[in-house]
């Protein structure tokens, strides 16, 4: 599983921190490029999304011990703090409710019934039908994984922002 190197350290260094995302992400790559299951697919993409998160309130933090803070609370505290908005608040919860489904079931016609209404309600899929109405023909494995895939590259995008916001901000003292 790929994780985030830095439990050890007791001390943020910002270099460091930046440092293990690249490599995260190039592992993530490699991981998701050489899977051949939805299901470990989704799993890997959406522990990418949870790392992204705690990424952010390491960051914000400056503290490594905030990577213990529960990933709907970090939710709850990016969207207070503008990082993130509400549609994308709400899709990052949802997937999270897909994700468990996926991880707590065995029969994958269970957990589809169940994945498809949340899948529905998210944001980002009403978005992908609007800019495309073919995207509603693929399959529901298919459509998690752009959705999911979305989540991440926004996420991750955000807190690129948050970083280039401080520098800047940093430099303006």
């Amino acid at each position: 599983m790929v994780e985030l190197n830095l439990k050890d350290r007791e001390v943020f260094d910002e270099e460091e921190l930046e440092k293990q995302r690249k490599i995260i992400l190039d592992e993530f790559i490699k991981e998701i490029d050489d899977s051949s299951s939805f299901r470990v697919e989704l799993l890997l993409l959406t522990n990418y999304v949870e790392n992204v998160l705690k990424d952010c309130i390491v960051y914000l933090t400056k503290s490594l011990k905030a990577r213990k803070i529960p990933r709907n609370t970090i939710n709850e505290i990016l969207l207070e703090r503008d990082i993130i908005d509400k549609e994308l608040f709400d899709d990052v919860k949802r997937i999270f409710d897909i994700r468990d489904l996926f991880g707590h079931n065995l029969r994958i016609s269970q957990i589809k019934k169940k994945a498809e209404p949340i899948l529905k309600q998210m944001n980002s899929a009403k978005k992908m039908i609007e800019a495309d109405p073919e995207w509603s023909k693929l399959s529901l494995e298919e459509k998690l994984s752009g959705v999911s895939r979305g989540i991440a590259f926004v996420l991750d995008l955000r807190f690129r922002s948050l970083v280039l916001n401080e520098k800047k901000t940093r430099r303006k003292k």
